[in-house]
């Protein structure tokens, strides 16, 4: 028989442990005492008062009491010692009825126990763990972390400025929101009655703490733009200090003293939007905030890695191009990455420090740093097992996407590795994918004809595209975010818009299946390649207003003798790089032929299928059957005469 310990009319309660009952319970469920004296909601009687234990008391056979560290309304928080496990401290919670009435005393007694029972049942590093309960003495008791530190309002007094820099602020941001997207996405019933500088507690290695919690039912869940607007407000302060009568103190203070810590203009725009007063112009989601500030920490990281990197002599002569590489020409090997295996895919960081590889028989994606070739790390996944024919970064670079034969997409965390996404709606391999410029949006294609628009953090389908009649063997998102193209075994490459999944025109230039398609760093032009040995460029007028053909201005480059793997353009919009035996460069405007390399050229099987240009547009990566990366120099710029 279920105890309904959440509603106070409907109770009886223990006049020992205070613990509520159904009204027909002859003994309490919790301490075993008969009911016999029990009051209800409206009764007299209630549990004794707390605080009241001395150093040196043991309860429960186990636990020593050391010092009161604070008191409550109806509870009472002991440092302890728990002699049956190296007299390890902890926290001992003792509730119970202090100075309140009666009534007030049962509801607050109830909702202070389903506090501490909710926070048992979480697991996560920014909420403190519970580790046991009992009943003692007519008492409930919580054995709990021992937190050291201080309230972030005392941690801020004491900084000089009483503001933080950005770095700070934003690893604070990251691990609140990371609690409170957790809570948000397991409904959990725990709620925080106020989110402030004075309810946050921080240990003395960085970590923070929710202090001021309490259990709300369902129904009454707080819609998650408020805890957006609330950690908002609370990053705000930290970042500013602001506070009005300090502010008017700062006015009479020297400048050098008004000094505050660098902060970041990325960083307070996100605050400022966060702590709208407009909920409808606020992030749509606490996940949504994470990603923000990991990208902002990621970029505060890279920053911070350049600066300690300007003297390092590594990086002078293979990136400062003085001594190294201003010497080599075109197609110069600046060095090779050993995959082991066949390389499907290649895709460059948008920072332009690492490349990761999908390979054709491996259980994970591996990284390296693009500046050296050494091996970073690896990407794993359950599932992750065959070829793997697809690999993208995000366009913060705080996240890459994989996709292969098993017909899964994986969304990992670069930073960590923890696998953020799994999107599993395909039936078959996934080939190709694309972002959308806003980094919010995958789409992805394969063997089940299907090309699908799906959410990068919730897995959320938003669009199915069903016009081919064929395999998808590349997609590519315009670059103003409206439009995708697919490139299919149909012959065809499909412009159609992303939003609605509207065809707008079919491109039949091909004249056999269609493995790869590009679009212009400007948005006006689209590339396309396949097994008929051509790679086509025509303008996008082709479908403009009425989708119908409005220009017959195509260029048909025909400089391979194998089909072509994949297409990319230059960042600067000039020149295409076309994967196929080997990988040429030629001007995408005229189709006049600028330099073939043909470093992937070590095997039986020439074959080069991944390709990615370094966002400087600098450099090349290219892989194929051989089983190698290759890194190159792409241009002359910069070559010495």
């Amino acid at each position: 028989m279920a105890s309904n310990v959440n509603n106070v009319s409907s109770s009886i309660y223990c006049k020992a442990c205070g613990a509520a009952n159904p009204v027909q319970a002859s003994h309490c469920y919790a301490c075993q005492q008969p009911l016999s004296n029990a009051t209800t909601g409206n009764g007299a009687r209630t549990n004794p008062l707390t605080g009241l234990l001395l150093p040196d008391v043991i309860l429960y056979q186990r636990y020593r009491i050391r010092e009161v560290l604070s008191t409550g309304d109806v509870s009472t928080v002991y440092k302890a010692e728990d002699i049956q496990l190296g007299n390890r401290l902890l926290a001992l919670k003792e509730i119970g009825k202090n100075n309140q009435s009666t009534q007030e005393a049962l509801e607050a007694i109830e909702e202070s126990k389903r506090e501490m029972l909710s926070l048992a049942a979480l697991v996560h590093p920014n909420v403190p763990r519970i580790y046991d309960y009992f009943v003692e003495n007519h008492r409930w008791y919580f054995v709990m972390d021992l937190l050291d530190g201080e309230t972030l309002a005392a941690y801020l007094e004491r900084t000089p400025y009483r503001s933080l820099p950005a770095e700070e602020v934003i690893d604070i941001g990251l691990q609140l929101a990371t609690m409170l997207d957790y809570l948000h996405i397991r409904q959990s019933p725990l709620g925080f009655k106020d989110l402030t500088l004075d309810t946050l507690w921080r240990t003395p290695d960085g970590k923070l703490y929710l202090l001021d919690t309490g259990t709300i039912p369902p129904a009454a869940i707080m819609p998650e733009s408020l805890y957006i607007s609330s950690l908002g407000k609370v990053l705000r302060q930290l970042q500013t200090g602001k506070r009005a009568a300090r502010s008017r103190l700062r006015i009479a203070l020297p400048s050098r003293v008004r000094k505050q810590p660098r902060q970041s203009a990325p960083l307070d725009l996100l605050l400022r939007t966060m702590a709208h007063r407009d909920a409808t112009k606020r992030p749509s989601s606490m996940g949504m905030v994470r990603q923000e500030l990991q990208h902002l920490a990621t970029q505060q990281m890279l920053a911070t890695s350049r600066k300690r990197r300007i003297f390092s002599r590594r990086t002078f002569l293979i990136l400062g191009g003085l001594t190294g590489l201003a010497g080599l020409n075109i197609g110069g090997t600046i060095y090779t990455y050993n995959a082991e295996d066949e390389v499907d895919a290649v895709a460059w960081s948008p920072d332009g420090t690492r490349l990761v590889v999908g390979k054709f028989w491996s259980n994970q994606v591996q990284a390296w740093d693009a500046n050296t070739g050494q091996h970073v790390v690896n990407y794993s996944a359950p599932g992750l097992q065959g070829r793997v024919f697809a690999v993208i970064w995000l366009p913060d670079g705080t996240a890459l996407a994989a996709g292969g034969e098993s017909g899964l997409v994986w969304v990992w965390d670069a930073a960590s590795g923890g696998i953020l996404t799994t999107y599993s709606r395909h039936n078959g391999g996934v080939i190709a994918l694309a972002n959308s410029p806003n980094g919010k949006y995958i789409v992805s294609g394969g063997y089940d004809y299907t090309v699908q628009i799906w959410e990068v953090i919730t897995g959320r389908t938003i669009v199915t595209y069903r016009g081919h009649r064929g395999g998808i063997g590349a997609v590519a998102w315009s670059p103003d975010g409206r439009y995708i193209a697919s490139a299919s075994f149909d012959k065809t490459v499909q412009i159609w818009e992303a939003a609605a999944g509207r065809t707008v025109f079919t491109y039949r230039g091909h004249t056999s299946d269609v493995y790869a398609v590009a679009w212009s760093p400007d948005g006006q032009h689209i590339a396309s390649g396949g097994k008929d040995l051509t790679v086509q460029v025509w303008p996008v007028t082709f479908f403009a207003g009425d989708g119908q053909q409005q220009s017959s201005a195509i260029i048909t480059y025909r400089g391979h003798t194998a089909a072509v793997q994949t297409v990319a353009w230059s960042p600067d919009n000039r020149t295409i790089a076309s994967a196929a035996e080997n990988v040429q460069l030629w001007n995408g405007l005229t189709g006049r032929h600028i330099f073939t390399y043909t470093g992937n050229d070590i095997s039986a099987v020439k074959q080069v299928i991944g390709l990615a240009w370094s966002p400087n547009g600098r450099y090349i990566a290219s892989g194929g059957m051989e089983g190698t990366v290759q890194v190159w120099k792409a241009t002359n710029q910069g070559k010495r005469h």
